[in-house]
């Protein structure tokens, strides 16, 4: 595909985008704006063009038939050593919704990487009297980075909800994978594919990056032992979808929901779903602004993870399974929380403790979730739009500098140049210079 057709949108294309109210038109595991048949057959004519070479059910590999697909990628940017998967697993409570799933994960994944990117090559001190821009500093850094505002960088303009602009902020923040030094300046950001997201419509891709970004969140402060966990009575799952896949569930495995409490606030539905037999231990996290949404994307992502595993379909799987460890399930996986010893709390009990609703449209969603983040303190969401021309699949990376993330993010190692590597120097800036600091 030619160089044109693969650029990204402007930022800028989110003011009006996320300004919309859309009508929720399903909602089971997540909000959405498309119901699914229609969705899928777009994205399937798209797939070819991102790389996508295979689609298969994977379902039946589990005790439990909950639909889980996955795609195969094989054509990476850079490869499995810098952190990418040829594959992506995507899950639904149908086999359409399950398809779709995973061909959004295959094309969030090759929008994020840096195709054509948006760069601008500079330092903090320079750059920030001729853009809007923000410090290096207010950005979680690497453990034993420090990045100071003489350094060069290279830079990528996002949109700015609190400002309504255009700013720039360091490409290491948004492409992945990005390795500074193929532009001989320096790495020390958090990259990745946290808070990295896609949907029928830009407010869809949006909120979901958003609760991915505040689930990151909260197992951040559950490695520091800054949570309150509670564990729910999983016999008292309302929902008959849910309640018919997990009484399908094979004897050898026992499934225990838990959830977490920031303390200080009202919380998010923060859902945690653990898949247990002997020493084999899956896990599945869910968050949302509904129960009964955060508590089935826990259970449909650790469904998900266990027919991942056994299809052996990550090159990263050492890294991010927990499954076969040598430690007892319960040893660390709940970082510095103390682990109920029992189940404490129905399901009734937890919707009065947390924030529970039943939106209308996706703007509604949108601006509970802006004034949720606001009153904890995290009010600078930025954006960046990686929606790809020719595919035209609506893709976002949020980020939130001050929103934490968990330790294994920060001591990731930086990549460095290898003769192999790709090397591009296409610096791009489409906006006025507009001077100052966001």
């Amino acid at each position: 595909m030619s160089r044109e057709l693969t650029s990204q949108y402007p930022a800028l294309t989110l003011c009006e985008e996320l300004a919309r109210f859309e009508p929720i038109v399903y909602s089971a595991n997540g909000n959405r704006a498309s119901s699914g048949k229609a969705f899928l057959a777009q994205i399937e004519q798209v797939a070819p063009l991102v790389g996508i070479t295979r689609v298969a059910d994977i379902s039946r590999l589990s005790p439990t038939p909950f639909p889980v697909y996955q795609s195969c990628r094989p054509h990476l940017y850079l490869s499995a050593d810098y952190g990418q998967n040829s594959g992506a697993q995507g899950k639904g409570v149908t086999q359409t919704q399950a398809r779709i799933s995973c061909l959004m994960e295959a094309i969030e994944s090759y929008c994020v990487e840096p195709r054509v990117p948006q760069l601008l090559r500079a330092s903090w001190d320079y750059l920030h009297k001729q853009r809007l821009a923000v410090h290096p500093d207010k950005f979680i850094q690497r453990t034993g980075s420090s990045l100071s505002a003489d350094k060069q960088l290279m830079w990528t303009p996002v949109y700015s909800v609190r400002l309504q602009r255009e700013v720039y902020v360091p490409a290491e923040t948004v492409y992945f994978p990005f390795i500074p030094s193929y532009y001989d300046t320096n790495a020390g950001f958090i990259d990745g594919s946290n808070g990295l997201a896609s949907g029928a419509t830009y407010l869809e891709a949006t909120i979901h990056a958003l609760y991915e970004l505040i689930e990151r969140f909260y197992v951040s402060s559950m490695d520091c032992g800054d949570l309150n966990v509670e564990a729910l009575y999983e016999g008292e799952i309302e929902d008959p979808s849910l309640r018919s896949v997990l009484a399908q569930e094979s004897s050898d495995y026992c499934i225990q929901l838990y959830a977490f409490f920031l303390p200080g606030i009202k919380n998010l539905p923060m859902v945690r779903a653990c898949l247990i037999s002997g020493d084999t231990f899956y896990s599945g996290w869910g968050c949302a602004a509904t129960v009964d949404i955060a508590i089935s994307r826990a259970i449909s992502e650790v469904l998900q993870c266990r027919a991942t595993h056994i299809s052996g379909s990550r090159e990263d799987m050492k890294i991010h399974t927990c499954a076969s460890m040598d430690t007892a399930p319960e040893d660390d996986v709940f970082g510095l929380c103390e682990q109920p010893e029992e189940r404490t709390l129905h399901i009734e009990n937890f919707r009065h403790r947390v924030h529970d609703y039943c939106f209308s449209t996706l703007g509604e969603e949108f601006q509970f979730v802006l004034s949720w983040l606001s009153e904890i303190g995290h009010d600078n969401i930025l954006i960046a739009n990686l929606t790809r021309r020719g595919i035209d699949v609506p893709v976002v990376k949020v980020l939130i500098p001050s929103l934490d993330v968990p330790n294994e993010f920060k001591n990731i190692t930086s990549f460095e140049k290898d003769e192999g590597g790709p090397f591009y120097r296409q610096f791009r800036v489409n906006s006025r210079p507009e001077r100052g600091s966001a």
